[in-house]
């Protein structure tokens, strides 16, 4: 019964908040951009739309979560640069009947956070949340961990250096629980690109770069009929004429200083040229401001993930298929592959024939950043320990 209530108090409550103005205020204020905020609720909204209104999936997919096998306090310590990631774990963590603590970044102490508006949203329904300050810290504990730390299981958002870090300072017998480097694919056919561009600045932008459902590599694949030196300048301006023909009409606001990375054109395929010496040069072409800066680096290499979306075009005789395992394979941190609808049956099928290890989770393009609430994270459990 218990567990019933939580589930009928907790889903409606963050519900109301996703969809209230203020959530879309605040968020944008978090992240630097309106528009991207009311992209990236919309996404969550209907990743949420999968169990809100089933009681019995909800219940399902709180058992996939792993939660169940936790104890019953949890230690959460949200990411710092998008705060919007805290929903779907607090909710499982909430409807679960855990006893939940927050650790609250600097971004997210201030009254009118994104996240202290939706504790105060909780606390006002009777649903308790414990904030920690930001000056919290592990290591400030050290000494005393074995009195102070009481969580049974603490959830850091990090990378697998942060997750480490977290292990060495909490006795053995909490559970840690992170899912460490993540990048996401973006994968499109060039005849198309016109068409599927808005999706893939949907991908990329939708929480400025912020996360790790965020696009970081687009691989453009080249039709049969165009010869090898179409990669560079030519494939380079069209993406330029693209950016300013679709930025305003899908973005209706300049891109903030503070996402001024851009995009990244490199000219090969990368699996084909690995190991072969870097070419020099990198050119750039120039756009109004308020747009993604595009730069164009003839460099063998596009694995230098970063602030930026690379792209990189892929000859016609690759396809979905076996791009993606070839590519996890030398990138084991790709875990999320957006491709256009029609070409997900056939990387699944080419999946069958790759090692397991080189699978990776498959959606739309354009729905990076919309997961199901089914209880897992990059099709593992959410709460299963990582160590």
């Amino acid at each position: 019964m218990m567990l019933k209530l939580q589930i009928s108090a907790v889903l409606p409550v963050i519900k109301a908040f996703v969809e209230s103005q203020e959530a879309c205020t605040a968020l944008g204020e978090d992240i630097g951009s309106k528009k991207a905020a009311s992209l990236a609720l919309e996404d969550l909204l209907a990743g949420m739309g999968h169990v809100i209104h089933s009681r019995d999936a909800w219940t399902k997919y709180l058992e996939a979560s792993g939660v169940n096998a936790l104890g019953k306090k949890i230690l959460i310590i949200p990411p710092n640069t998008h705060p919007i990631a805290l929903v779907y774990p607090l909710a499982i963590a909430l409807a679960s009947g855990r006893t939940v603590s927050l650790r609250l970044n600097r971004g997210q102490a201030h009254s009118e956070s994104f996240t202290r508006l939706l504790v105060r949203r909780l606390w006002a329904s009777g649903i308790h949340v414990e904030l920690l300050s930001p000056d919290f810290r592990l290591e400030n504990l050290a000494g005393r961990l074995s009195e102070s730390v009481t969580w049974d299981a603490i959830m850091v958002f990090g990378d697998n250096s942060t997750i480490s870090k977290i292990r060495a300072l909490v006795p053995e017998a909490t559970r840690i629980i992170g899912h460490g480097e993540a990048i996401t694919v973006s994968i499109a056919d060039y005849e198309n690109l016109d068409a599927d561009f808005p999706a893939i600045l949907r991908d990329t932008f939708s929480l400025m770069q912020r996360g790790c459902m965020s696009s970081r590599l687009l691989a453009v694949m080249m039709p049969s009929d165009i010869g090898d030196d179409f990669c560079h300048d030519r494939l380079a301006n069209e993406v330029a004429g693209l950016l300013q023909k679709h930025w305003w009409s899908c973005w209706g606001e300049p891109l903030p200083d503070r996402h001024r990375a851009g995009l990244i054109l490199r000219c090969m395929d990368a699996l084909e040229a690995a190991g072969a010496e870097a070419k020099s040069g990198v050119t750039l072409r120039w756009l109004p401001d308020g747009l993604p800066a595009l730069q164009v680096a003839t460099n063998n290499d596009p694995a230098d993930f970063g602030p930026q979306l690379k792209i990189c075009p892929v000859p016609f005789r690759n396809s979905p298929g076996d791009l993606i395992p070839r590519w996890k394979k030398s990138w084991p941190q790709i875990k999320l592959v957006t491709l256009p609808p029609e070409n997900i049956l056939a990387a699944t099928l080419g999946s069958k024939t790759a090692r397991a290890d080189s699978l990776v989770a498959l959606r739309p393009l354009g729905q990076a950043n919309r997961p199901p609430w089914d209880g897992l994270h990059f099709g593992a459990p959410i709460f299963k320990p990582t160590c």
